[in-house]
C-alpha cells in the first residue's frame, strides 16, 4: 500500500518495447540500476514494463544502443495529475480527502439501530450504549465484546431481560428483549376478570376492582380466575343477581419458565467466493415492479443483503445474493452452551409477563448425538401474571333488572 503510494507521488511511466533487442535492453537497465517493474511479455515480441518518471530520462542511449523502439502507453502519478488538471488544487485535494475517507470509514460505526423495545425508552438504551462505547463515530476496535455490552445495557435498564449488539460493517444492530410486555388492552367499559396467564405460585394478590377469589400463598393454573369481575349484589334468601365490572388487580407470583432446543457442537464458517447477483426492483407511487425473472438464487449457499434508495415518490431497491462456501469447524462444549444460553434467554424474554424480575437461572444439557446437545434453560422469576379476560355473558339484562328494583 505505502509502496504504491510512494510510486504514485514520484510518478511512473508504462512503456512498450519493440524490436529484437528488448531483452538486451532490460538487462542493461538492470546493470545500470534502473528499476524496471511489472514486466509483461506478449506473443508478438512486445514487452510492456513500468518505470519511474526519473529513470525514463535515462533510456534514450540504451534504446539507441540496442536498436529498441520505446513507446509511452500511460503516464501516472502526481505530476501527471498536476499537468492534466492544471491549478485545480481543490479537485485534487477533494480526491485525496475522499480516498482517505474511504480508507478510514470502515473502521468506524456510522449507524446504530435498536429493536425490541416497546416500553423502555430508546434514550435509556442509547445512554447505556454510549457508556459501552457504541455510538455513531465510535472506533470499532474500541468496542468491548458482546458479553460486556450486554451487561452494561442490562445493568442500566432493569426492565430488559436480554440484549445483544451485532456489528455488521459500519452498522451496529442492538436487539433487546423486555421483561415488561404491553398488556392486553380491554376497553375500560367492558366487564372483565383477572386470570392467571400461566401456572404459578401466587405471592400476593391486591384487588383494585372486583372480587378476589384466590389469596396469596396459593398455586394457580393458567386461565384460572384470580379476581372476578362478577360481583354478587343480592342478600341471602333473595334471587341471585350480579354486577359486572372491569376488574383490576396486582398479582405477584413465582414462576418458572423453561425453554429447550438442540444445538450442534460446531459452527459454520462462511467464506465469500466473490460472486454475487442482484434481484433489483423499482417502486413508483407505491407500486413495485421486479426487474428479474426468478425469485430464487442460482447459488447453492449464499448470504443475502437488501438495499433501497428513495427519491421523492421513486425508489430503487433489491436483494443481493453473495455466493459462499460453508465450512464447519468443531465448537467447544463451553462455547455451545454460551450460545445456547443467549438464544434461549431471548426466546424466554418474549414470553414473560409484566414487571418480571429474574431470580435464578439453571442451564442443563444432555448429549443426543456425538455432535449435538439438548439444552434446557430454566428461569425463576417474579411476575405480574394477571391477564384481563373479557366476560362474554350477556350482562345488560341483569343490570337493567337491578336498576329497576332500585327505583
Amino acid at each position: 500500500m505505502f509502496n504504491l503510494l510512494f510510486k504514485f507521488l514520484k510518478g511512473y511511466v508504462i512503456i512498450e518495447l519493440y524490436g529484437r533487442g528488448a531483452e538486451r535492453f532490460l538487462n542493461i537497465c538492470t546493470r545500470r540500476g534502473i528499476d524496471v517493474r511489472n514486466i509483461e511479455h506478449h506473443a508478438d515480441g512486445l514487452v510492456r514494463v513500468r518505470i519511474s518518471r526519473r529513470d525514463f530520462k535515462l533510456l534514450r542511449p540504451i534504446a539507441y544502443k540496442t536498436r529498441t523502439k520505446v513507446h509511452i502507453v500511460k503516464k501516472r502519478g502526481l505530476f501527471e495529475l498536476k499537468r492534466r488538471f492544471g491549478k485545480r488544487y481543490g479537485l485534487i485535494a477533494g480526491a485525496a480527502v475522499l480516498l482517505i475517507f474511504m480508507a478510514a470509514a470502515p473502521k468506524f460505526v456510522w449507524t446504530v439501530s435498536i429493536t425490541g423495545n416497546e416500553t423502555v425508552p430508546r434514550e435509556d438504551i442509547e445512554s447505556a450504549l454510549i457508556e459501552a462505547g457504541i455510538y455513531p463515530g465510535a472506533l470499532k476496535k474500541n468496542i468491548p465484546d458482546g458479553f460486556e455490552v450486554k451487561d452494561i445495557i442490562l445493568r442500566r435498564n432493569p426492565r430488559l431481560m436480554w440484549a445483544w449488539a451485532y456489528i455488521s460493517g459500519t452498522s451496529v444492530d442492538v436487539v433487546v428483549g423486555e421483561n415488561e410486555l404491553p398488556p392486553v388492552v380491554v376497553d375500560r367499559d367492558e366487564p372483565c376478570s383477572i386470570a392467571a396467564s400461566c401456572d404459578a405460585y401466587l405471592k400476593t394478590v391486591r384487588a383494585l376492582n372486583g372480587e378476589k377469589l384466590i389469596d396469596g400463598g396459593s398455586v394457580v393454573r393458567a386461565g384460572e380466575v384470580i379476581v372476578s369481575g362478577r360481583i354478587p349484589v343480592f342478600k341471602e334468601g333473595e334471587p341471585e343477581r350480579y354486577k359486572y365490572v372491569h376488574a383490576r388487580a396486582e398479582t405477584e407470583a413465582y414462576t418458572e419458565r423453561r425453554e429447550s432446543a438442540v444445538y450442534k457442537l460446531e459452527y459454520e464458517h462462511r467464506m465469500s467466493t466473490g460472486k454475487s447477483e442482484n434481484k433489483p426492483y423499482i417502486e413508483l407511487f407505491g407500486k413495485r415492479l421486479n426487474l428479474y425473472k426468478r425469485e430464487e438464487s442460482s447459488y447453492e449457499s449464499y448470504d443475502t443483503s437488501e438495499f433501497r434508495h428513495e427519491i421523492l415518490w421513486f425508489a430503487l431497491g433489491g436483494t443481493t445474493y453473495t455466493e459462499v462456501i460453508v465450512e464447519t469447524e468443531p465448537m467447544s462444549l463451553e462455547g455451545a452452551l454460551q450460545e445456547a444460553k443467549e438464544d434461549l434467554e431471548k426466546k424466554t424474554a418474549g414470553k414473560l409477563c409484566r414487571n418480571a424480575v429474574l431470580l435464578n437461572e439453571d442451564l442443563q444439557y444432555e448429549y443426543v448425538s456425538e455432535n449435538e446437545i439438548k439444552v434446557q434453560l430454566t428461569m425463576s422469576c417474579i411476575e405480574d401474571i394477571g391477564a384481563e379476560i373479557p366476560i362474554k355473558e350477556q350482562v345488560k339484562t341483569e343490570e337493567t333488572d337491578i336498576d329497576s328494583q332500585k327505583d
